[in-house]
């Protein structure tokens, strides 16, 4: 090669394919063009174009889509609740190729813009636990997150999880019964949720998809309040969780003291395990199991006000139209 000319040759750390870009001294011109990350890694155009790690996310999906059957196992009835979580990431993903080749049709590469970095979202579609469990990658996606060296953890992302195959309208006016007459229901929801709620995640029942117990537009309730999490037995943990909350949710409240005994001992270890509680949060959580919570029961009429209220309610008209712009970009 011409002396005048220099050849620059790097490897993309996603796909691993050679790039090259010749450099001159009055100007410079690609023969395959690669960029760079905020950490010096090389993206080649191609996974560039495809994963938008760098530049726009207008291509990628959002958020959760009810666009396949559930998954449901041999083990499974057809009453059994399906979920559908929703794994923000903070960083970056180096991984996101095996990723993509692993999750296939079972889940969506999609962006949030709420996140910090890349704005990078996993959303899978319904399934059961029992699918998610056995028969889904979920463990071995969560497990090159986890070891991803450009991923991290960040106050700014959270795991949403939607429970379906309920009627979501009611189970929503049932928790909102306990809102009303537990003054400890948040407090109990931010003990397990192990994160602070915010502006995405708004400690209220109201017509907007940023609540912290939402009616989405699927038909499920989407639960966005616990912090974000690579773990996938925390995950897991979590779908046992609301299980036991879904189920032993009636017209008047939830019944605490009904959960599941490794459910119970679940909660407690979560409170126990974060250094930022008190030995009150601990106790709070213990009485509460034990159904030792002070409640402030309300009168029928009022119940069935809350109850009548969610079921003629219908998706947010807020967030219509961020929703339908949203769905306009290219889904995977």
């Amino acid at each position: 090669m011409d002396k005048r000319y220099k050849l620059n040759k790097q490897k993309c750390s996603i796909c691993g394919k050679t790039v090259k870009k010749i450099l001159t001294k009055s100007k410079e011109f690609n023969n395959y063009d690669f960029i760079k990350t905020e950490q010096g890694d090389v993206i080649c155009k191609d996974c560039e174009r495809k994963y938008h790690i760098i530049s726009d996310h207008q291509y990628r999906g959002y958020g959760y889509k009810y666009s396949t059957e559930p998954r449901f196992t041999a083990m499974d009835r057809q009453s059994t609740l399906t979920f559908g979580v929703e794994i923000e990431v903070a960083g970056n993903i180096k991984n996101i190729q095996k990723i993509d080749s692993i999750a296939g049709l079972e889940c969506s590469i999609g962006y949030d813009t709420s996140v910090e970095g890349a704005m990078f979202e996993l959303s899978y579609a319904p399934g059961t636990y029992y699918w998610y469990l056995y028969e889904s990658k979920l463990q071995a996606i969560c497990s090159l997150l986890q070891k991803d060296p450009w991923t991290k953890d960040s106050d700014t992302i959270g795991t949403h999880i939607h429970v379906g195959n309920i009627d979501a309208k009611l189970v929503r006016a049932y928790l909102q019964i306990e809102d009303e007459q537990n003054p400890l229901f948040w407090r109990i929801i931010r003990i397990i949720a192990e994160r602070y709620l915010n502006e995405y995640c708004a400690p209220r029942f109201s017509k907007s998809h940023h609540d912290a117990i939402s009616y989405s537009r699927w038909g499920t309730l989407e639960f966005r309040f616990f912090k974000g999490t690579y773990d996938f037995n925390k995950i897991m943990n979590r779908m046992k969780f609301l299980k036991q909350l879904v189920e032993n949710a009636s017209a008047d409240g939830i019944n605490w003291k009904n959960f599941k005994r490794e459910t119970k001992k679940w909660m407690i270890e979560v409170a126990k395990n974060n250094k930022n509680l008190s030995e009150d949060d601990i106790k709070v959580i213990e009485r509460t199991l034990k159904g030792e919570t002070i409640i402030l029961p309300l009168s029928e009429e009022v119940k069935k006000k809350i109850i009548d209220k969610n079921i003629n309610s219908d998706y947010s008209d807020d967030d219509e139209d961020e929703e339908e712009n949203e769905e306009e970009r290219e889904d995977w």
